[in-house]
C-alpha cells in the first residue's frame, strides 16, 4: 500500500480546509497534503473502500468478533493501519491487540503476514478465529511435516488465506521467499516486537534481521506490537525497522483493578506455606508462575496432593498435555495452573482471579506481562510476588548462561565446522558439546546475529561461510546486553525493596506518569490480614557495625578462596561447620572458618544470596557453581560504607553480653523470653491498620512487627511500661502510647478468661 503514496507535493495543489477535508470535499486520509485525485483509478476505489471500513469499524467488529465497543488503544491502532502508517502499538496485556491486525485482515483487500515467535501461540490464534467463524486464517510451522506444508504452500499461494502466521525463521525458507515476492501482501504485523530491541527483555536475533530479510515487504503497510517496551526499546524498534515515520500508539499501563503484592520470604520452607495461604483464602482462577520446570512440577504434585484442582504447564511436557491443561485451566474445569512462562501468550480467559509469582521474574516487562494477565474482565484481581533472595541466583545464572565465554562461541563454531555440510539442531549440539541447551542456543545466537550461522526450516543450524576457520566476532554488543539484563534485574529487585506504591514503580518504568496512593497496592493500601511488609535493613537505613562486619566476612571469604568454592561449602566454611570434606579439605584452617558461628547457616546462605543479588557476588554458569567477587563487590569491600543486609540490625542474641551493655541486653532478652499473645498481636496489628488508614502512611511507619511482637508479650499496664520496650520512643510514646494501653485493656478480659 504504501507504494502508492507521493509527496505532499504532488499533482493536486488544492488546499486543505480546517476540518481536515480538501477543497474538493475528500479527507486526506494518508499523509498531509494528499487528495484523492492526485492517485491512480485502482488507488482512489482503494481509498474510499479504506474510508468505508474506517466508517463502519464498530459494526464490522460486532459483526466479526460480537463486541460492541473497541478497547482503549485497539481503534486507534485499526484507524492507523487502515490509514496506510507504519504503526507501533504499546498496548498492556489484556488490553486485546491481535484483534488490531486480525479485524483490519478482514477489511483489507490483500494477505496479512504476521510474524510471531511462538508455534504455540500461532496455533491457538488460528483456532481461536476458527471457532469464531473465522476460516481464512493458517500458520506456516516446523510443526507440519513435509506433506502438510506443501499441502499449506498450495492453498496460500492461492489466495485460499487472508491471515497467514509465520515464524521469523521461516522468512529464509526459498519457497517463502518466492512466495512472497509475489504475494499481495498489504500488512505486515511483527507480533511481540519487543523481541526486535538488542535491549528488550526477549531479544530474538532472527526478529532484529526481520527488516534486511523481507526487503520484498517494505511495500506493506508495518504493524509492530508489544505489551512491554520502554522508551528506549521502542526507539531501538524504530531505528531497528528503518521506519522513522512510525506512528507510535501507547495505552494506558495502568490497570486500576489489579492490586499489587510483595511478600518477602525469610525461610525457604515459609514461601510454599504462604502459596498454601494464598490459594486457600481468595477462590478464583489461578496462575502461578514459577521460574524453572522442575520447580513447577515440585509445586504442582503438592497442591494436588492437598486436594487442590490443579493443573501443569511447561515447555518440556508433550503438545497434547500442554494443550490439554490450556484447556482445562480456560474451560474451569481445573482452578490453579502451575505453569513456567510458557503459559499464556495469546490466553483467551478475562476471568483470572489471581496472579502468583512463586519466583521473582528477571525484568519488569516480564513481571508486568505475566501479572497483566490477571483481572481482563474488568473485576478485582491480585497480583503477589513471593520473594526470596534465593531465587535472584537463578536469575543471575540465566543472565550467565545467556552470555557464553568467547572460546565456547569459537567452540561451537568449530563442531559445526566439522560437520559441514551436514547441518546440526541444538540438541545435536547438545549431544556432541555435553553442554546445556540454554549454552547451545545462547553461543548460535552470537553466530547467527554475526552472519556466521543459517537457520534452515528444519529448525537446524548451518555454517555460511565454512571455509573461514576462526570467525571474526565483535563480543562487544554482548557485553552491553549483559549489562542491560543486569540492570534490568536490579530494577526488579528495587521493585521488591522500595517502600514507594508498587503502581507507581511498574508506570514510572514504562515512561507513564502516577500520583500515589494508588489505594491498590500493599505499600498504599495494606490489608489486616497482609499489612505493609517491614522494610528491609536498607530501606530504613540500620546501617549497624555488626551488618557491616558481616557483609565484609562474607566478600573477604570469597576474595580469599578465588572461586575454588561453591556457595555451599563457603557457607558452611563461615559457619565453622564440621563438616568431612570441609576439613579433609583443611578449611577449617582458614581465616574465614567459624567467622559467623552465632548465625544459623539458613541466615548466612539468604546472606550470600541477597549480596549475589546485589551484583557483589556472582556464580559461575558450569554444572557445580563456582562463588566469585565481582567489581562491585572489591569495590564494596575496600569502601568504608557499605550497604547494610537484611536482618543484620543488631548483633545475634549469643553476642548480646559482650557488645552491648547488661542493662540493654537483659531488656532485650526480657523481651525475646515468653510467648507471643496471639490474639493481643492481632488486636495491635489491626490497630496499626486503622491509624495508618486515618494518617495516611505505611503500617510501618506506626510501629515494626518485632514491636508489636515484644507488646504482645510484655502485655505492658501503664505508660511507663510500655517507655521501657525497645522501639517505643518519646515521640511514639507521646503519639500512639495511651491507644495501645487501650488496646491491651480491651484484651484484657480475653487474658484473664
Amino acid at each position: 500500500m504504501n507504494s502508492w503514496r507521493q509527496p505532499s507535493n504532488g499533482v493536486c495543489s488544492r488546499d486543505l480546509e480546517p476540518d481536515g477535508r480538501t477543497a474538493c470535499g475528500h479527507h486526506h486520509t494518508f499523509e498531509a497534503g494528499w487528495c484523492c485525485v492526485s492517485l491512480p483509478l485502482w488507488g482512489r476505489r482503494l481509498l474510499r473502500l479504506l474510508e468505508d471500513c474506517m466508517g463502519r469499524l464498530e459494526a464490522r467488529l460486532t459483526e466479526v468478533f460480537g463486541f460492541e465497543t473497541f478497547r482503549p488503544g485497539q481503534r486507534e491502532v485499526v484507524e492507523s493501519i487502515l490509514q496506510g502508517h507504519h504503526t507501533l502499538a504499546i498496548l498492556p496485556t489484556g488490553s486485546g491487540k491481535s484483534l488490531c491486525y486480525q479485524l483490519t485482515a478482514q477489511l483489507l483487500p490483500g494477505v496479512t503476514l504476521v510474524v510471531s515467535p511462538l508455534i504455540a501461540l500461532m496455533q491457538d490464534q488460528v483456532e481461536g478465529l476458527g471457532r469464531r467463524g473465522i476460516t481464512n486464517a493458517t500458520c506456516l510451522s516446523s510443526a507440519l511435516d513435509a506433506a502438510e506444508m506443501s499441502a499449506r504452500y498450495a492453498e496460500v499461494e492461492h489466495g485460499r488465506y487472508k491471515l497467514v502466521y509465520i515464524a521469523p525463521e521461516r522468512c529464509d525458507a526459498p519457497r517463502f521467499q518466492r512466495w512472497v515476492r509475489s504475494a499481495p501482501v498489504d500488512l505486515l504485523v511483527i507480533d511481540e516486537a519487543h523481541c526486535i530491541s538488542q535491549w528488550g527483555h526477549d531479544f530474538r536475533p532472527h526478529y532484529r534481521t526481520l527488516s534486511r530479510r523481507l526487503p520484498e515487504l517494505k511495500r506493506a503497510t508495518v504493524l509492530a506490537l508489544t505489551a512491554t517496551a520502554t522508551p528506549a526499546v521502542q526507539d531501538d524498534i524504530v531505528r531497528t525497522l528503518e521506519l522513522p515515520t512510525m506512528q507510535r500508539v501507547i495505552g494506558d499501563f495502568n490497570r486500576p483493578n489489579l492490586r499489587f503484592e510483595v511478600v518477602n520470604i525469610a525461610r525457604p520452607n515459609d514461601k510454599i506455606e504462604r502459596l498454601l495461604a494464598l490459594l486457600g483464602s481468595e477462590p478464583g482462577p489461578t496462575i502461578v508462575y514459577t521460574s524453572t520446570r522442575r520447580e513447577a512440577q515440585t509445586v504442582f504434585e503438592l497442591l494436588a496432593s492437598r486436594g487442590f484442582s490443579v493443573c501443569l504447564y511447561h515447555a518440556g511436557l508433550e503438545s497434547a498435555q500442554r494443550t490439554q491443561a490450556q484447556l482445562d485451566f480456560q474451560d474451569d474445569r481445573v482452578h490453579i495452573m502451575v505453569a513456567t512462562v510458557a503459559f499464556g501468550m495469546g490466553v483467551d480467559k478475562p476471568n483470572i482471579r489471581r496472579i502468583v509469582h512463586y519466583n521473582i521474574p528477571g525484568s519488569l516487562e516480564s513481571y508486568y506481562q505475566e501479572a497483566g494477565r490477571a483481572g481482563r474482565d474488568g473485576r478485582p484481581a491480585t497480583c503477589t510476588l513471593l520473594f526470596s533472595q534465593q531465587d535472584v541466583r537463578i536469575q543471575r545464572f540465566f543472565i550467565d548462561q545467556a552470555y557464553p565465554e568467547p572460546e565456547q562461541v569459537f567452540r561451537m563454531y568449530t563442531m559445526l565446522r566439522q560437520a559441514h555440510p551436514r547441518a546440526l539442531s541444538v540438541a545435536d549440539l547438545a549431544t556432541v558439546s555435553q553442554w546445556r541447551e540454554i549454552n547451545v542456543n545462547a553461543a548460535l545466537h552470537i553466530l547467527y546475529e554475526q552472519g556466521w550461522v543459517e537457520v534452515l526450516p528444519d529448525g537446524k543450524y548451518v555454517l555460511t561461510r565454512p571455509e573461514v576457520g576462526r570467525p571474526a566476532i565483535d563480543f562487544r554488543p554482548l557485553g552491553q546486553r549483559k549489562a542491560r539484563d543486569d540492570a534490568r534485574l536490579k530494577k526488579m529487585l528495587a521493585y521488591t525493596d522500595r517502600r514507594t506504591c508498587r503502581r507507581l514503580h511498574l508506570l514510572r518504568y514504562f515512561g507513564q506518569t502516577f500520583t500515589p496512593p494508588c489505594r491498590g497496592c500493599d505499600v498504599c493500601a495494606p490489608q489486616p490480614d497482609h499489612p505493609a511488609p517491614e522494610p528491609r535493613a536498607e530501606a530504613i537505613g540500620l546501617a549497624t557495625a555488626e551488618s557491616d562486619r558481616v557483609v565484609r566476612v562474607i566478600l573477604q571469604a570469597v576474595a580469599d578462596f578465588g572461586g575454588r568454592l561453591g556457595r555451599g561449602m563457603i557457607g558452611d566454611v563461615l559457619l565453622g561447620s564440621k563438616r568431612k570434606q570441609l576439613i579433609e579439605w583443611r578449611l577449617d584452617r582458614s581465616k574465614a572458618y567459624g567467622q559467623l558461628r552465632s548465625y544459623t547457616r539458613e541466615r548466612i546462605m539468604t546472606w550470600i544470596d541477597e549480596m549475589l543479588g546485589r551484583d557483589l557476588l556472582r556464580t559461575t554458569a558450569e554444572e557445580f557453581p563456582k562463588l566469585h567477587i565481582t567489581a562491585a563487590g572489591r569495590q564494596a569491600l575496600a569502601s568504608e560504607a557499605l550497604h547494610p543486609l537484611a536482618g543484620v540490625s543488631s548483633p545475634p542474641a549469643t553476642m548480646s553480653s559482650s557488645r552491648m551493655g547488661h542493662r540493654q541486653a537483659a531488656t532485650a532478652a526480657a523481651e525475646e523470653s515468653g510467648d507471643v499473645d496471639a490474639d493481643l498481636f492481632e488486636r495491635l496489628r489491626r490497630w496499626r491498620y486503622q491509624k495508618a488508614q486515618s494518617l495516611g502512611v505505611p503500617a510501618y511507619l506506626i510501629l515494626h512487627n518485632r514491636v508489636l511482637e515484644s507488646i504482645a508479650r510484655r502485655h505492658p499496664g501503664s505508660l511507663a511500661e510500655l517507655a521501657t520496650l525497645h522501639g517505643m520512643g518519646e515521640r511514639k510514646l507521646e503519639q500512639f502510647g495511651q491507644d495501645i494501653i487501650d488496646v491491651i485493656g480491651k484484651s484484657r478480659p480475653h487474658m484473664n478468661a
